[in-house]
């Protein structure tokens, strides 16, 4: 490190050089000195950050883009990213390890090349099986297809990598049976939206029956006199309503009242009636 200073090794080069090594006080050295140094790349087309995942320096990922602001999802121009580089067969475990930092910083587990490779087809081609399962936690979507047409399964498949394709069979089957589910939902719901619209629709062919039926009938009043609107028939009813009113009145005004003295001539003729008939049976009968 002295050796280092002495010389002020304060260049690109030097950077590219600390991330490979891994050396967190060089790589901040370089880059106190120029941090614009963070954005460049090197002869590949690489930044540092590429460089970073692609040697699975896990602290250096963190150092980068939690102190630099490096975006977790800058690309190559061919549309590599940092998560890509980081799929690494050979260091499983320091590759685990980069692949579960840059999703949780929220890394696109989505995001494919200008070859249409997605980080899923470098899991399942590597036989990466923990994060082929880590991909897929972060929704990774299993049934991508490459520019030759090649889906995750089928990499795994080719390669020979048979737990990699056992964890995306599975995948491929839950993905196969949501879809299916979906799609009768989907169904269902448009079935009910066209039986609620034909329920409507006959709803209002009854009604327009209806109105046309009952218009023909007030028509067919009005041609032959028997009402011409609801107006004069009211006022028909009402006619009707006085008149009824009117004899009603009539009848209180001139039926008889009768007085005490009436009632008591009536009692006196039944009086007389009842002796007239006792006499007469009193009466012998002449032979």
């Amino acid at each position: 490190m002295n050796r280092r200073q002495n010389y002020k090794l304060h260049s690109p080069h030097d950077m590219f050089m600390a991330v490979r090594v891994g050396d967190l006080s060089w790589l901040n050295q370089v880059l106190k000195s120029n941090e614009s140094y963070v954005n460049l790349n090197d002869e590949r087309g690489l930044t540092c950050l590429h460089v970073a995942a692609l040697e699975c320096r896990c602290d250096v990922l963190k150092s980068l883009i939690i102190e630099y602001q490096v975006d977790v999802n800058l690309s190559t121009s061919s549309g590599w990213t940092a998560l890509h580089f980081s799929i690494n067969s050979s260091k499983v475990k320091k590759s685990y390890e980069c692949v579960q930092y840059l999703l949780s910083q929220g890394a696109d587990a989505n995001r494919c090349t200008s070859a249409l490779i997605y980080p899923l087809h470098l899991a399942a081609s590597c036989g990466h099986v923990s994060a082929t399962e880590l991909l897929l936690k972060h929704n990774a979507v299993v049934d991508v297809t490459d520019e030759r047409g090649q889906s995750p399964y089928i990499m795994a498949m080719i390669w020979g990598h048979k737990n990699a394709a056992r964890v995306l069979a599975h995948s491929v089957w839950i993905k196969t049976k949501q879809d299916e589910a979906y799609q009768r939902q989907a169904f269902q719901k448009y079935c009910a939206k066209i039986d609620k619209e034909k329920r409507t629709n006959n709803e209002l062919v009854e009604t327009g029956k209806k109105l046309r039926a009952e218009k023909c009938y007030q028509n067919w009043l009005q041609k032959n006199c028997l009402i011409v609107n609801n107006s004069l028939g009211l006022e028909a009813k009402e006619k009707k309503e006085a008149s009824s009113k009117i004899s009603e009145e009539k009848d209180i005004r001139y039926k008889p009242v009768r007085t005490r003295k009436d009632k008591q001539s009536t009692a006196d003729v039944v009086e007389l009636d009842r002796h007239v008939k006792l006499i007469q049976l009193s009466t012998p009968m002449k032979h």
